[in-house]
């Protein structure tokens, strides 16, 4: 083995060949967001074969009603368990509460999403005696190194880290120092379908109703509205690009709520005429495969990302993008697209003669858009990824069992 390949994340396991193991999935809430869209999908996933109880760090109440997938989930015949953490104080209850229900239920494999349920869930299954722990990596932690040093603090607690993109796992070895040996590379999935059983009668009226007739051009940005995203820093490129001379047609959309959404309001509300009349806030909504159908481009101007979900949903609608090269954009994208599609993070003249590019070229669009497609068909189904979550627990476990 080369000396490189000694020291790197391991990839796809073989599928495993035992039946499911008895599974517990974990994460700090499930409000509508990408990382709950791919946890929910692989509980749905395995419940057709073997149910996994859920659960959820919050309280039920905590989640907003209407905007998660916990209905989704409990009409699918899957255990929703909360442990009602509410704070610091709370913590020690609920390892406890969530150990003795991991033993009472015999769990063999315990999977967790995100930082907080990855602590809590690795202290409360160890705890519990589970055989096999996993923890899911699906930012690269640029921003908090703390969270690298607990992972690395706790690490003899997890049998294996499951990270998002090669990006993540590759800085999370480096940086953070985690064993490569225990490390593999799962992406997320993609589907343009509502999750099954998603209440239909429940979508709102259509963003964009008059699109046929309308035909000024949409640029969407979909996302929580946080720093993470960029969407500051894209707003103050904004008269750059969505100027009257250089997109006298053009809109930007954000789609999406979150903590910074009336300072980029305000921010965008101060932009200079005719760019301000250009720029709308459509707040959270559940149609994302629909408003995707009607623009144009998506926009992905994030500081940081993991494998991003609207960037690999707009692929799959056949869409061109102009994204920051972050964490898992690659991937996704594909080398032989990558250069008109992405620049750094901040360089404000890159985006703006790629944005300007994309915007005037129909046929440009067109192409990268078909290409995007295909690569989403061809890489990241829903199936593929299920099946490497299986192979990789099973390969695990088994090890454990010897």
């Amino acid at each position: 083995m080369a000396e490189d390949d000694k020291h790197s994340p391991t990839t796809l396991p073989q599928p495993p060949a035992a039946s499911p193991p008895k599974t517990a999935l974990c994460i700090t809430e499930l409000d509508r967001g990408g990382a709950e869209k791919i946890f929910s999908l692989l509980a749905l996933a395995l419940a057709k074969d073997s149910p996994p109880v859920v659960y959820s760090l919050r309280s039920r109440g905590y989640h907003r009603q209407g905007e998660n997938f916990i209905g989704l989930l409990e009409s699918s015949g899957i255990e929703v368990v909360f442990l009602n953490v509410r704070g610091p104080f709370s913590v020690l209850a609920a390892i406890v509460r969530l150990a003795g229900s991991l033993r009472r239920r015999r769990i063999e494999v315990f999977q967790s999403f995100m930082f907080h349920a990855n602590i809590i869930g690795r202290l409360a299954a160890k705890l519990a005696g589970v055989p096999a722990v996993f923890s899911g990596l699906r930012v690269s932690e640029k921003k908090k190194l703390s969270h690298l040093r607990i992972d690395r603090a706790t690490a003899p607690l997890v049998d294996g880290w499951i990270c998002v993109s090669r990006s993540v796992a590759d800085y999370s070895v480096r940086a953070g120092r985690l064993p490569p040996e225990k490390v593999t590379v799962i992406p997320n999935a993609v589907t343009a379908e509502p999750l099954a059983g998603d209440p239909e009668d429940k979508m709102p009226p259509a963003l964009f109703p008059a699109y046929e007739q309308d035909r000024r051009r949409k640029a969407v940005v979909i996302g929580r509205l946080t720093e993470q995203k960029g969407v500051d820093w894209l707003l103050e490129t904004a008269p750059r690009w969505l100027g009257g001379r250089d997109a006298p047609d053009w809109e930007l959309w954000f789609i999406g709520d979150g903590d910074q959404r009336q300072t980029l309001e305000r921010t965008a509300a101060a932009l200079p005429h005719p760019v301000r009349e250009k720029i709308h806030f459509a707040g959270w909504r559940p149609d994302i495969p629909a408003i995707l159908a009607a623009a144009d481009l998506l926009l992905l101007p994030s500081r940081w990302e993991g494998m991003p979900n609207a960037l690999l949903e707009a692929a799959l609608a056949k869409k061109a993008a102009l994204a920051t090269l972050v964490d898992g954009v690659e991937e996704v994208l594909g080398q032989e697209h990558l250069e008109e599609q992405t620049c750094p993070f901040g360089d404000t003249d890159a985006w703006t003669r790629k944005a300007k590019a994309l915007m005037a070229d129909t046929a440009l669009r067109d192409r990268l858009a078909e290409a995007n497609r295909r690569r989403a068909v061809s890489e990241f189904s829903a199936e593929k990824m299920v099946e490497r979550y299986r192979a990789c627990w099973a390969e695990r476990l088994a090890a454990k069992r010897k």
